[in-house]
């Protein structure tokens, strides 16, 4: 969604604020717990005097529990007000609707409550209309019954008072706004007010005399079901009859009226006449419905979007904020939005400083989700105000803009070192100009002197220029990288050339594995480029395992796919050599990972290193139009891992690619992606959607053991990676699997993948895919493990 949409969903909001304010009814809208999210101008002043009592109802109250606590003469109605939101909430009733008394000391006063539904249970629209005008109509009209009744024993008195009663039955059918009627049963005539006109625009004369001049325009949906209800109550003993639908006007539109009679009987229990009125509900059914559509837009948008007070408590909270942040709208509302999300209380003070000053703020802020990651936001703070201009609430739409930032941090940082590339190509040319002459002159001294003290120092001048000059020389292949010539070479004939060199120099403690296809791995490269590639990773996997371990390398043939490339900045679809060079050695932390590759960057102590090893590595990789990834842990070891455009492209295309038409399809089985990368969940969710599959997410090991205690009975497979944060994969392994010991896993990493095979096979790894993955490896393994049976335990 674009910013300008995201813009127009909260001027939506506050359109519906506005509108909200100017209704006289007093509305508010209920979670789905019941708690108040929102409430208009009405129902504040409502809340001074109505059946609660005074009761302090507000935006984060739970309506439900207020009800519950209520005491007095009117405590039953509001029990039964906390039945029927219930009931509606949780789906067992369309609507509720009740009227209740709330007499002031002054007069009398009645309000009806309707309770409607949200869609999809996100909670319930909560509206008190005054009817004030109503029941004393209806008080009028019960009256008139009774005075009725009493006439038949006095004729006189009777036709007095009858006179009487339908003097103040006209007052009253002329001062109310319904569209009060009057049919006699027995010869089926209709009488109609003024109302009747002023709702539906017929004149009275036009109206018709007989009920069949109101079922005819009854909408053709409602007409059966309205007419069947009433013709039921008068065949009964009841004496009142209520229904909505939909009634005709007079220009052929449809209004929205509730429709109320009560029912005259004779002693026998006869139904003699109906009185009653209708009301037009049609202005309040279409703002429950722009209502309805207003919510469902505000939860369909994909940025989160919040509604804070100025003392920064949560007043409405979307489904996107709580995808983002992990953080229910009903454990969120109410609560101050600093003390859930926001990582930097100073940036968020001059955040709203800044807003309040000018209205509106826009920029970047660190935020934390519930699960304690942290996510680059960019945010648009709008401030509210109300009909006289005074600030009264924030409007927040925050959007996720961490895996962009981290595909910049990538660019920015191959800038950098194609900055330092060229920077180092010059220091190195003018050092090689300084060293040539003292080299020179230290030859030319030591033959014409035979001084021994001056011999040594000669000498001791040469061997400093003579380690500049290899410095320089390392300096210039990190900015040259492999300017050579280049021939076909194949890799796997390569490593076993220097696994001889490894067996003879290295430490005893230090096991070589190899591990290759029986089939050519060539590359088109500069020989002695990549002899020095692989050596300098292996001298690092050396120096990283003082007390000894396991060197692995790995040479294979690959086809980087459109999933592939899409979690590599530099990769892009095609057909590579793979080479992986691991160890189980100390591993690096995050801080040293982010600058491995700049020049002259080393952690190792004073002589022992100048810091040009791997950006030696990263220059002649990129120069030969590659790219390597890392990945590594404290503790458990690194993963260098090259990718090299093959030399036989056609060959390994046809070999290792296959065709999107032959890839094994899905069908609709849900399957839950675990990666703290957001990248790569982006990515594994729409290749697996594309292929038939079902997805859902999660981002660390905590949240996928809550997702798959959600969806348990629909999670066919799991597909999670084995190093993340809160819970790695073995631990989330074993938790889904006390959950389920048949779930099926499939673990990924770019990390020691023999190291955690192992771990995970423990645990009850069914299947294990190196990472990167492309769309092929991860659709056959899925199909391989849903072809097979679950195993019974």
């Amino acid at each position: 969604m674009s910013r300008r949409e995201s813009e127009e969903i909260g001027l939506a909001e506050l359109r519906q604020r506005a509108i909200l304010d100017a209704l006289p009814a007093y509305v508010s809208l209920l979670d789905a717990e019941g708690t108040i999210v929102s409430v208009n101008e009405a129902w504040r002043r409502f809340a001074q005097d109505n059946v609660l009592q005074g009761a302090a109802v507000g935006v984060g109250e739970n309506y439900l529990a207020v009800c519950d606590r209520a005491t007095g003469p009117s405590s039953a109605e509001a029990h039964a007000v906390a039945a029927g939101i219930r009931a509606v909430l949780g789906g067992s009733l369309p609507m509720f609707s009740l009227e209740y008394p709330c007499h002031a000391p002054d007069r009398s006063r009645w309000f009806r409550l309707t309770v409607t539904p949200l869609e999809q249970g996100h909670g319930a629209v909560n509206m008190h209309v005054d009817i004030t005008n109503e029941r004393l109509t209806e008080q009028a009209l019960a009256e008139r019954e009774e005075e009725l009744q009493q006439l038949v024993a006095k004729e006189k008195a009777a036709a007095e008072q009858i006179a009487e009663s339908e003097e103040r039955f006209r007052l009253l059918a002329k001062a109310t706004n319904d569209a009060v009627w009057d049919w006699d049963l027995i010869d089926d005539s209709l009488w109609w007010n003024e109302g009747f006109t002023t709702l539906f625009g017929f004149v009275r004369q036009d109206s018709g005399a007989t009920i069949v001049s109101w079922t005819t325009r009854l909408h053709p949906e409602d007409r059966h079901a309205v007419v069947s209800s009433l013709r039921a109550a008068i065949s009964s003993d009841v004496s009142t009859w209520s229904s909505e639908y939909r009634f005709l006007r007079q220009d052929g539109a449809y209004a929205y009226v509730l429709n109320r009679g009560h029912i005259i009987r004779d002693d026998g229990g006869k139904g003699m006449r109906m009185i009653g009125g209708m009301t037009d509900l049609t202005d309040r059914k279409r703002f429950e419905e722009r209502l309805l559509e207003q919510a469902t837009l505000l939860d369909k948008a994909h940025d989160a979007i919040m509604v804070r007070s100025l003392t920064h408590h949560i007043l409405y909270w979307n489904q996107s904020a709580e995808r983002l942040y992990g953080w229910p709208a009903a454990e969120a509302m109410g609560h101050a939005i600093t003390d859930i999300i926001h990582a930097d209380p100073l940036a968020f003070a001059a955040a709203h400083g800044a807003m309040h000053a000018t209205g509106e703020w826009r920029g970047e802020l660190e935020k934390r989700t519930k699960d304690g990651r942290t996510l680059i936001i960019e945010g648009h703070w709008t401030l509210v105000r109300d009909d006289h201009g005074r600030p009264k609430s924030v409007l927040v739409i925050d959007t996720d803009i961490t895996a962009r930032k981290d595909l910049e941090a990538q660019f920015l940082r191959a800038q950098r070192m194609e900055s330092l590339g060229a920077l180092a190509g010059g220091i190195a040319h003018d050092l090689n100009n300084a060293l040539t002459p003292i080299l020179v002159t230290v030859s030319a001294l030591r033959e014409e002197r035979g001084d021994a003290a001056l011999s040594e120092d000669l000498a001791l001048i040469e061997s400093c220029a003579l380690r500049g000059s290899d410095m320089v020389r390392q300096l210039l292949s990190f900015a040259r990288g492999s300017e050579g010539r280049r021939h076909k070479i194949d890799m796997v004939v390569l490593v076993e050339e220097l696994r001889k060199i490894v067996r003879d120099t290295f430490p005893k403690n230090i096991k070589f594995h190899t591990n290759a296809t029986g089939q050519p791995c060539q590359v088109n490269a500069d020989a002695t480029q990549i002899h020095q590639l692989l050596t300098n990773l292996f001298v690092n996997a050396r120096d990283a395992m003082p007390h000894g371990g396991n060197l692995s390398v790995t040479v294979r043939n690959v086809v980087i796919d459109e999933v592939f490339a899409g979690m590599h900045l530099e990769a892009k679809p095609g057909a590579y050599v793979l080479i992986r060079v691991e160890d189980d050695g100390e591993g690096m932390p995050p801080k040293v990972l982010d600058r491995m590759f700049e020049p002259f960057f080393t952690t190792k102590q004073i002589g022992k290193g100048t810091g040009l090893g791997l950006s030696t590595v990263h220059s002649i990789v990129h120069k030969h139009d590659g790219f390597v990834q890392v990945a590594s842990e404290v503790g458990k070891g690194t993963n260098f891992t090259i990718y090299l455009p093959s030399a036989n492209a056609m060959k390994v295309s046809n070999d290792g690619a296959t065709s999107s038409s032959l890839l094994p399809r899905g069908n609709g089985q849900l399957v839950l992606v675990v990666d703290d990368e957001e990248a790569i969940r982006s990515v594994a969710q729409r290749m697996l959607e594309r292929y038939g599959y079902r997805v859902v997410l999660a981002s660390n090991g905590a949240e996928a053991v809550s997702r798959y205690a959600q969806y348990r009975d629909e999670i066919a497979v799991v597909l999670t990676d084995m190093s993340m944060p809160v819970m790695d994969g073995p631990s989330t392994i074993v938790a889904l699997r006390s959950l389920n010991p048949k779930v099926r896993i499939i673990g990924s990493s770019g990390l020691n993948e023999n190291g955690y095979v192992m771990q995970a096979g423990i645990a009850g790894l069914s299947d294990f895919v190196p990472k990167p993955y492309t769309a092929d490896v991860i659709l056959k393994a899925l199909k391989t493990i849903l072809l097979e049976p679950k195993v019974e335990v």
